[in-house]
């Protein structure tokens, strides 16, 4: 009896550990009227911990059509296009509730686009949760139609230096702690190696930026 009543604390245990919050909804697909001054979708983040806990979002665009814009909004405001990471914790007691809304303005311009929302627990990034959303049909993303499943850093874990796959339609290379602290920027080139050497063992945010400062893709680099 005793080892039946220690497998159910163990099972809690680890249940409880690992239920820190929930984001929803895990997928979303809205529709867009480009003659609308925008379109949201709404998304909500739960503490489902019995303590205060802070959190961090990051918007990973992984298509958008040129001319369009989005935004992410959460309980401490709505911050503007070109934040892809959030600079500062927002925070839920409790059991408490909080918006995490993607605003989209699409200016007349019929098109779509598709984002990935990751959330973390900014005491152990590695408590996280992911929401996908999409708006209609998106196929391009940029001045260039860059397309973001070519875009890849290597070696990824780096030790020295780190090379982009290719350096098309990437403007510049910015690299962020993985609590949003700027770090780095880098003027991308085809072979081009980025020095690394001087940053401290650890996970890094490295962003790809397109014409019109967008962000085309967010990858997480590995330094060891």
């Amino acid at each position: 009896m005793k080892r039946i009543f220690t497998f159910l604390f163990l099972i809690f245990l680890v249940s409880s550990m690992q239920a820190q919050f929930t984001l929803t909804p895990e997928f979303a697909t809205v529709t867009v009227d480009p003659n609308d001054l925008e379109t949201i979708a709404h998304g909500e983040v739960q503490n489902v911990s019995t303590s205060l806990k802070k959190y961090r979002w990051e918007r990973i665009t992984e298509c958008i059509t040129q001319g369009w814009e989005s935004q992410i909004c959460d309980n401490n405001l709505c911050y503007s296009p070109t934040t892809s990471i959030a600079p500062k914790t927002f925070q839920l007691n409790a059991f408490e509730k909080g918006l995490l809304d993607l605003h989209v303005r699409p200016y007349d311009l019929q098109g779509g686009g598709k984002f990935k929302i990751r959330v973390w627990e900014d005491a152990n990034p590695t408590v996280e949760a992911f929401m996908y959303i999409t708006f209609n049909e998106c196929t391009v993303l940029g001045s260039k139609d860059v397309n973001v499943a070519d875009l890849k850093l290597f070696p990824n874990p780096a030790t020295n230096q780190f090379q982009l796959s290719k350096a098309d339609g990437v403007k510049k290379i910015e690299m962020y702690s993985i609590v949003g602290s700027h770090i780095k920027t880098f003027i991308p080139n085809d072979g081009e190696k980025y020095d690394v050497a001087d940053l401290n063992n650890g996970i890094y945010m490295v962003r790809l930026v397109g014409a019109g400062n967008k962000v085309l893709k967010t990858i997480r680099l590995s330094i060891r």
